[in-house]
C-alpha cells in the first residue's frame, strides 16, 4: 500500500512507479540545457542507509545516484509525441457551455467550471521557455482522510463536449490530477479534523 511509508516498498507497483519517475526526470533533463540536477550541496551530500546484495549496511549519497551510466543502466530511447502537442481549438459547430464561476468553496460531487485570469496572455517563445505558468488550487480539504481515496482532474480550456455531446476529455486539456491515498491511522489522530492542502499544476 503506497499510502503508508512503512509498507510502500511492499506494494508490487512501487518499483515500476519509482522507475517511471526517474525516467521522467531523465527525459526532462534532456529537453533543454537549462534543465539540470539540483546543485544544493545539502541535498547532494544527503545520505541514506541500504543493505547491499550481501546484506551489508552501506551509506549512499544522493550525488552518487544521479549518473545512470555510472549505475550501469539506461532508458530505452522512445519518441515523445506529447512534447509539442496542443489541444485542438473547439469546432465552431460545437457550442460549449459558458464557463461559469462556481461558488467556492465547493464539494467536488460534480464538474466545477471556473474562469481563471492568466497574468500574461501574450508571451514570446523565449519567455515561454524561461517562465512556467503555474495554476494553484488553494484550500483543498479532505474530510475523511483516513478511509477515503480522493482524486480530481484539472482540465484547461476543455470544450463542454464533442459534436455528439460526449465529453471532450483529450489529454491535451489535462493540466494534471490531484490524488490522495489514505494513510495509516496513528493513536490520537482520528479526531484531528480534515487535511488541508494546496495543489499546483
Amino acid at each position: 500500500d503506497m499510502g503508508n511509508f512503512y509498507s510502500a516498498a511492499r506494494d508490487p507497483i512501487f518499483f515500476a512507479h519509482h522507475g517511471n519517475i526517474d525516467c521522467l526526470w531523465h527525459v526532462w533533463r534532456g529537453l533543454r540545457p537549462s534543465n539540470t540536477d539540483f546543485t544544493d550541496p545539502d541535498w547532494l551530500d544527503a545520505t541514506f542507509l541500504f543493505y547491499d546484495e550481501e546484506a551489508r549496511l552501506v551509506r549512499v549519497r544522493v550525488r552518487d545516484c544521479l549518473d545512470t551510466a555510472a549505475l550501469r543502466y539506461t532508458y530505452q530511447d522512445v519518441g515523445l509525441p506529447w512534447l509539442n502537442a496542443r489541444p485542438a481549438k473547439a469546432s465552431s459547430a460545437v457550442t460549449p457551455a459558458p464557463a461559469t464561476t462556481s461558488t467556492l468553496p465547493a464539494k467536488l460531487d460534480r464538474t466545477i467550471r471556473v474562469t481563471v485570469t492568466r497574468p500574461r496572455v501574450s508571451r514570446s517563445r523565449r519567455e515561454e521557455e524561461e517562465e512556467e505558468e503555474v495554476l494553484v488550487v488553494e484550500g483543498v480539504e479532505i474530510a475523511d482522510h483516513f478511509n477515503k481515496f480522493v482524486k480530481f482532474d484539472v482540465l484547461v480550456n476543455e470544450p463542454d463536449g464533442g459534436e455528439d455531446g460526449t465529453p471532450a476529455t483529450a489529454t491535451g486539456y489535462c493540466a494534471g490530477s490531484f490524488a490522495y491515498t489514505p494513510h495509516m491511522v496513528r493513536p490520537g489522530e482520528m479526531g484531528k479534523g480534515p487535511v488541508k492542502t494546496v495543489a499546483r499544476f
